[in-house]
C-alpha cells in the first residue's frame, strides 16, 4: 500500500493481523459472509483481474523523486509575484491524479430520513449503504465502488436479480497539474501531500476488497482507520502554516480535513461484526471519494 510506506513496524503488525483472522477472531460466530457482501465481492474480484496499472502513475511521479526516478521540475517563479511574501519562493508543478471509478446506487430520496432505512440494512449486509447529497435537495443511497465498470457491472446485475434498484453512477474527475510557489524548503512536504492524496483514495480501494477476499477479523479492520488516521495528520503537517496564494494548499487541507471526520467516524463504530464492518469500510471509501472530487474539481477551477 502506497501511503502506508509512512508506518513503522508494519510488518510486525501485518502478522499479528494475520494470526488473528486464521484463530478465528472475526467478531461473530461462524465468520460467514452474507448474500450481499458477496455480491459486492464479485466486482471486486473483477477489478483485481482487470486493474494492472493501479498505482503506477503515484509511483512514478511521487516515489520516484527519491527513487531516481522523474524528478519535477522545480523552477523560480516567472512573471508576477505572488501576492504572499515569501524570503525563498520557489514553484514546482503538482500533479493531482485523475479519477475514473463505477459506483452503485441502490436509490434516490426526498431527504435523509428516507434513505436511512435502506442505508442501514444495506450495510448490515456489508454494502456501503453510504448517503450521498446529490445537490437538488435529493440524497442517493449507494452500496459500493469499483475502479472498473466491468466489475460494477457485474455486481449491478446480480443486485437487481436480488431485488434491489442499483444503477450504475460514475465517479469521474480529469487529472489536474497546477503550479505551486511556496517556500523551497517546503515544496517537499507539500509534493506527498499532493501525491498521497490520491494513494489514499487508491489504498482504500484496495483495502475494502482485501478485507473482504481474505475474510479479515475486527482487529485487522479497525487497524486500517487508526493507521490511515495516522497518516493523515502527518500528512496534514505538512501543510501546517503554508499559503501559495491560489488557494491549492487550503483545498487539500480541506480534503484532508474531510477525511480526518470521515475515518474519525469511522474509528468511533462500536461494532463487533465484520459484515457490519465491511459495510462501514466501503461506507468510508465512497465518502473518501466523493472528498476527492470534490476537492480536485476546486483546484482545477483555480
Amino acid at each position: 500500500m502506497e501511503y502506508r510506506r509512512r508506518r513503522k513496524n508494519t510488518r510486525r503488525r501485518r502478522g499479528g493481523y494475520q494470526a488473528y483472522s486464521a484463530a478465528g477472531g472475526r467478531g461473530e460466530s461462524g465468520g460467514g459472509f452474507g448474500l450481499l457482501i458477496l455480491l459486492l465481492l464479485m466486482g471486486g474480484i473483477i477489478y483485481v483481474l482487470f486493474a494492472t496499472s493501479v498505482g503506477s502513475w503515484l509511483t512514478e511521479s511521487v516515489f520516484g523523486r527519491k527513487h531516481g526516478g522523474n524528478t519535477p521540475a522545480i523552477t523560480e517563479p516567472a512573471g508576477a509575484t505572488p501576492s504572499l511574501s515569501f524570503s525563498n519562493p520557489q514553484t514546482q508543478k503538482m500533479h493531482f491524479s485523475g479519477l475514473d471509478m463505477y459506483a452503485l446506487r441502490l436509490g434516490s430520496f426526498e431527504s435523509d430520513a428516507e434513505a436511512s432505512a435502506l442505508s442501514a440494512s444495506v450495510r448490515a449486509l456489508g454494502a456501503a449503504g453510504c448517503i450521498i447529497d446529490n445537490g437538488d435537495g435529493s440524497v442517493s443511497v449507494f452500496a459500493s465502488a469499483y475502479t472498473t465498470e466491468a466489475g460494477a457491472e457485474s455486481v449491478r446485475k446480480r443486485l437487481v436479480e436480488q431485488g434491489y434498484k442499483a444503477e450504475i453512477v460514475p465517479f469521474a474527475c480529469e487529472p489536474v497539474e497546477i503550479e505551486v510557489t511556496a517556500e523551497a524548503e517546503r515544496l517537499d512536504g507539500i509534493a506527498e501531500a499532493v501525491g498521497f492524496s490520491f494513494g489514499i483514495i487508491n489504498d482504500l480501494n484496495n483495502e475494502v476488497i482485501n478485507y473482504d477476499t481474505a475474510e479479515r477479523g475486527i482487529e485487522y479492520g479497525k487497524a486500517i482507520g487508526s493507521e490511515l488516521l495516522e497518516n493523515i495528520r502527518s500528512l496534514r503537517s505538512a501543510l501546517n502554516g503554508v499559503h501559495d496564494g491560489r488557494g491549492v494548499i487550503d483545498a487539500l487541507d480541506e480534503y484532508y480535513m474531510q477525511l480526518t471526520a470521515l475515518v474519525t467516524a469511522f474509528n468511533s463504530a462500536e461494532t463487533q461484526n465484520r459484515v457490519e464492518l465491511s459495510g462501514l469500510l466501503k461506507n468510508l471509501q465512497i465518502g473518501a471519494i466523493k472528498a476527492y472530487m470534490n476537492m480536485l474539481n476546486a483546484v482545477a477551477d483555480m
